[in-house]
Order: structure tokens, then sequence, then C-alpha cells
């Protein structure tokens, strides 16, 4: 039942998926491909946070905080991926208690690795591999 409201997007090198300071619509979950998280600080430096790849999945964090997205997402190669629209992901939460706290891990990991990416600092993740979403 869940996987009818996902739908197969592709995108080219070079183009944006999710722009800082956007409002999200939609969860992603990688498919192929290679994407680069990259935010803008207040004196316009861009840096890079993570690089996402098949498995990987991004939009959640703008999603449950009802906030613009921290970050751009742009994809580095040709990529793919299964989107999610806002709409589905609310209701999905609600009804799988699962997936819910599998994506409430990964937004509280994210912050812990956006902020040593912040800081120039290298973030390794203790628990890789131990989030499985879909």
């Amino acid at each position: 039942d869940l996987i009818r409201h996902f739908r197969v997007v592709k995108v080219h090198s070079g183009q944006d998926v999710i722009q800082q300071g956007q409002r999200g619509v939609a969860f992603y979950l990688v498919l192929g491909g290679k994407l680069e998280v990259l935010a803008v600080d207040a004196e316009g430096r861009e840096t890079a946070l993570a690089l996402l790849k098949e498995g990987d999945c991004f939009g959640e964090m703008s999603l449950l905080k009802n906030e613009p997205a921290a970050a751009t997402v742009r994809s580095k190669t040709r990529s793919w991926f299964l989107c999610l629209p806002a709409k589905h992901f609310q209701t999905v939460l609600h009804h799988q208690p699962g997936f819910f706290q599998a994506v409430g891990q990964l937004v509280a990991q994210r912050n812990l690795q956006n902020q040593y990416s912040i800081r120039g600092q290298s973030w390794v993740n203790p628990s890789k591999g131990k989030t499985n979403l879909v």
C-alpha cells in the first residue's frame, strides 16, 4: 500500500532537487547516482555536508520540523530516486510506527553530522547501515 504513493524521479547532473530555504515538498529515497548536500552560511560560503548515494534518503528534516530546507541537495551525476509527497509522508508516519522511529533516528543523526560538517570536523557514524527505512 505504501509503494503506490511513491513516484520515480530522474534528474541530470547539477540539478537541484531541494533548495536551501524552500519549503519541503517530499521525502526522497535514492535509487541510483550521487547527490551532494550543501549549505550556505551567513557569509555566503557554500559547505558540503554530505554525499548521498543509493539507499540514502533526504527531505525528511524539513517535513518533520515543518521548516524550510536547511540545505540544498544537488545531483552530482545523473540520479534517480523514489519521491513520496509530503501529504503521504505524514500519513505514513502516523500509520507506520517503525517508519516514524527510523526517520526520527535519522534526523537526530543528521543534526549531529551537520553540526560537525559546518565546523569542518569529520563525522563518523557509529550506526552506519543500521537505519533501514524501506
